[in-house]
């Protein structure tokens, strides 16, 4: 076990104002979590979830990349039809 360690150390501030500073570092023994082993089917199983949920993300991705680049082609088409328009002259 390793003994709790306590560190204090005099530090000026802004404005000349010296303050003490301590910092706790506490026992290892004393922060120790149990943890739980997950089955391997339970792991597998959540790593084919992330996988799908990154495949589908990225699908998702991609048709909104697709969309904008079809958005993009459509609005340019139809500023050239505008634009094209006032050339058009009547032979009256």
């Amino acid at each position: 076990m390793k003994p709790l360690i306590i560190v204090v150390c005099q530090c000026e501030i802004r404005f000349g104002i010296s303050a003490e500073i301590s910092i706790m570092r506490a026992r290892e023994s004393d922060v120790r979590e149990e943890v739980m082993r997950r089955s391997r089917n339970e792991v597998a199983r959540w790593r084919m979830l992330r996988q799908v949920q990154r495949r589908r993300s990225r699908w998702l991705e991609g048709q909104s990349r697709r969309y904008k680049r079809i958005h993009g082609i459509r609005h340019q088409l139809a500023q050239q039809q505008r634009r094209s328009i006032l050339f058009i002259t009547q032979n009256l």
